[in-house]
């Protein structure tokens, strides 16, 4: 007798599921599409569970309005596809086979006008063109939007995975600041959060951590090296826990024996910017609104934004997708009740006065509420 195995892809009951398909589908009858396509990974999660790295190859899941989910994937993913969607349809291609003849034979499946997320990273051009030239008659219009407008306000299930990664990420936050210390290399510090992130629980991020030298705060998406960390010099650590694919990223800064020149007051500025985020972020706001509290507070023009949402996320980010909805300048997002962001007061300047601070927010019924708790002021580490 087989033993059936025990992996959780995605720890939610078969209802949430079929609520979230109801949910895009009555979407779909106000738009009058009979189907949608969609090449996201965290679109198809968010549909299915299914919880893998094979989104590394071509992936295409058909919702259709009435009838069951199809999901177009290499035929060598079939076991794991049976064992955490059992209900999809799975349509396979080898690895010498054109997915687009597979995509064709799936929305031959459909009727009526198929939307397509036109802004997918994940959908090939040679892919897509085939598949427009070989379905006749069929119209394709845009459904760019659509999914992740739906997935913007989440479940209290989802919530509860936020939660956990949340303190997760605080966790390894205080792993990465008692591994520095002057002397200590960039890469030792970040095999403390990773150690850290895996043994409480963490899967992998949509991001590595961000472990890097105050002296290239301006370097965004770089991390670490086998650079020592200097007496009088820092670290930033922006760095998220996965559970179940939900994240909840946050910022914080430790330095080496003594805090540099100006970096208390550039503290202190980011930690009234956070705050004016926090009291505009509620229910009924435009999040334009809620950039503006930030760079009235902090003394603008700040940067191009001051946090965004987040949620489900595969690698290579934990924004999720292929669009940042931002909180940022005349942006006309309507803040709702469930959404998550993470919210962001980066004091940078061009001078040692700088200094970076976020957390996971979630937005009630009220107001918000920061998820990430890790202490938001500067922590100096003495040697020894």
């Amino acid at each position: 007798m087989s033993v059936q195995p025990d992996y959780v892809g995605a720890d939610f009951a078969a209802a949430e599921f079929e609520q979230r398909a109801t949910r895009v589908r009555a979407v779909l009858r106000e738009r009058g599409l009979g189907a949608l396509v969609t090449t996201g990974a965290e679109d198809i999660y968010y549909l299915l569970g299914l919880n893998f790295q094979g989104y590394s190859s071509f992936s295409l899941l058909v919702l259709p309005a009435i009838g069951p989910l199809i999901l177009v994937a290499r035929t060598m993913e079939r076991h794991t596809i049976q064992y955490q969607a059992p209900d999809v349809k799975h349509v396979g291609y080898g690895d010498d086979e054109d997915p687009a003849r597979a995509v064709l034979a799936a929305v031959a499946e459909t009727s009526g006008d198929i939307g397509v997320d036109r802004r997918a990273m994940s959908l090939p051009v040679d892919i897509w063109e085939r598949v427009a030239a070989g379905s006749g008659h069929r119209v394709w219009r845009d459904g760019s939007g659509l999914l992740p407008a739906v997935r913007a306000v989440k479940s209290p299930a989802e919530i509860a995975h936020v939660r956990a990664a949340a303190a997760i990420s605080d966790a390894a936050v205080a792993a990465g600041v008692a591994a520095t210390r002057a002397g200590v290399s960039e890469r030792s510090v970040a095999a403390a959060i990773h150690h850290e992130l895996v043994e409480r629980g963490s899967e992998y991020p949509g991001f590595a951590p961000f472990v890097r030298g105050t002296d290239i705060l301006h370097h965004e998406h770089i991390t670490w090296q086998d650079r020592p960390v200097r007496s009088g010099q820092g670290l930033l650590f922006e760095l998220s826990a996965s559970v179940y694919r939900y994240h909840a990223p946050l910022t914080r800064m430790v330095y080496a024996d003594r805090l540099p020149p100006g970096v208390a007051a550039a503290a202190a500025t980011a930690l009234a910017g956070l705050d004016a985020i926090t009291r505009a972020l509620r229910p009924g706001v435009l999040s334009g609104d809620v950039y503006t509290a930030w760079e009235d507070t902090v003394g603008g023009p700040g940067r191009h934004h001051c946090g965004y949402l987040i949620g489900v996320a595969f690698p290579p980010s934990w924004f999720g997708g292929s669009g940042i909805t931002g909180l940022r300048d005349g942006s006309a997002l309507t803040v709702a009740e469930g959404m998550v962001f993470h919210v962001m007061s980066w004091i940078l300047g061009e001078n040692a006065g700088q200094y970076c601070l976020s957390d996971t927010a979630l937005v009630t019924a009220t107001g918000c509420e920061l998820l990430t708790r890790a202490p938001r002021e500067p922590v100096v580490r003495q040697a020894g």
